[in-house]
């Protein structure tokens, strides 16, 4: 039995960032500054090689295996091993179109397949975790772009939940009961029940923490035998 062998010759929007998308506005001053924030779209990834097959049963067998790429999904996560960085990074991605094949022969042919982001960092594929307790815990973040935290809450916990770390200060004014647990995702600021789907932004003051650049030191305030974890990605823009 032989087999076939896909080739990357091209891939474009993985390094070369993303698109500025608005939300900037011009400084009404002679710098021509911008002031306000500036977001970023996400990314458009295009991937090109070819495939080199032993025989032409084989070359559609491979044509039909590019063919059901993210098939069953409406999103996947894209994961590239950058060995020449030291880097294994990932994106969640949607597929842009149908995959363009270009037989050349019945074993050689060219191919093109492209992607679509809803956001543009890229994440590390290790997920970090930490237990934030009452003296406090560094929380790394070894890329160049903020990174999502979420802070998984378990009970029991008593009213306030307070976090605090230079320059800010988080807290969720409510008691979280020995048998419950409670998410909240400081980017979307949305604070949920994995178990009942039930939303509690309402109790939640002060400021949202995104992981910068380099390490955090965060500690927890408050009383209860209960936990709180941090789980983050490094992120890179």
């Amino acid at each position: 039995m032989g087999h076939s062998t896909f080739t990357l010759s091209s891939w474009d929007g993985w390094s070369n960032g993303s698109d500025v998308m608005g939300g900037a506005t011009a400084w009404g001053t002679a710098d021509g500054g911008i002031e306000g924030n500036v977001f970023f779209a996400g990314r458009n990834l295009m991937f090109s090689g070819m495939i080199l097959a032993e025989s032409p049963a084989e070359m559609w067998a491979a044509i039909e295996d590019l063919n059901s790429v993210l098939t069953d999904a409406r999103w996947g996560d894209l994961r590239v091993d950058e060995q020449h960085l030291g880097l294994a990074r990932q994106i969640r991605v949607a597929r842009g179109g149908r995959p363009v094949i270009t037989p050349l022969t019945d074993r050689i042919a060219e191919y093109q397949i492209q992607f679509q982001s809803a956001d543009f960092p890229r994440l590390s594929v290790d997920e970090h975790s930490a237990i934030i307790t009452t003296s406090g815990v560094s929380l790394t973040n070894h890329g160049n772009y903020p990174a999502e935290l979420v802070v998984e809450m378990r009970g029991p916990l008593s009213r306030p939940v307070t976090l605090e770390w230079d320059g800010g200060t988080w807290e969720f004014a409510a008691s979280v009961g020995s048998t419950q647990n409670i998410d909240v995702n400081m980017r979307r600021r949305l604070i949920t029940s994995p178990d009942s789907y039930t939303h509690y932004r309402q109790y939640a003051t002060g400021k949202w923490l995104e992981l910068p650049p380099g390490s955090t030191w965060v500690r927890r305030v408050g009383g209860g035998a209960g936990s709180l974890r941090a789980v983050w990605r490094s992120s890179w823009a």
